[in-house]
């Protein structure tokens, strides 16, 4: 997986950004109601304006395995 390098808020051109951490349930994008994952996610957020500008996977090949193990 490639770093996402993110330095200004494309919202409100902030530059003091700051990362977060949660657990959300994430659905395949076919059978929604039967396949749902949990995954970890990191979440960069700009502290001027309070806008998400960036969510990723922390374990993306965790969340891979799981949705074809769910197909």
């Amino acid at each position: 997986m490639k770093p996402v390098k993110i330095e200004t808020c494309p919202y409100c051109g902030g530059k003091d950004l700051i990362g977060g951490y949660g657990i959300q349930s994430i659905s395949s994008s076919d059978k929604i109601a039967t396949r749902r994952l949990l995954g970890d996610l990191e979440y960069t957020v700009c502290s001027d304006c309070g806008s998400i500008v960036h969510i990723g996977a922390i374990n993306l090949e965790k969340l891979i395995a799981g949705n074809k193990a769910a197909g």
